[in-house]
């Protein structure tokens, strides 16, 4: 495990992990691809940058308002992208298999789905 720089603060009694994984962001101002490191917690989604062996927080949105799209131009292409859209930030995220794209978007959405239901 990493030291993450800019601290997250994960104590919230409500707030439990579900999953990690590497996702590549692609920029939706100049199309520019970068690697994050990506923590899905039931309310929250935090993207995190490598910088010199440490983890830099990038993007933190909330889930309650957000939700997930599939990229419908990744089935002409071949890319493997989908977007995370919230009021604050729209993410484009591209993962390295189908597998893993679909991962994502199951966990997300079932994450989003619960905050929905409170």
């Amino acid at each position: 495990q990493l030291p993450i720089a800019n601290h997250l603060s994960v104590a919230n009694v409500d707030r439990r992990f579900v999953k990690e994984g590497k996702l590549i962001q692609r920029s939706l101002t100049d199309n520019s691809l970068q690697l994050r490191i990506c923590y899905l917690f039931n309310d929250l989604f935090v993207t995190v940058n490598l910088v010199r062996g440490m983890q830099i927080i990038d993007k933190k949105l909330k889930l309650d308002l957000a939700w997930v799209l599939d990229d419908p131009q990744c089935h002409l292409s071949g890319i493997q992208q989908f977007y995370l859209v919230s009021p604050i930030k729209t993410l484009l995220l591209i993962a390295e298999t189908k597998q893993q794209k679909e991962e994502w978007m199951k966990e997300l959405l079932s994450c989003i789905h619960s905050l929905v239901k409170r």
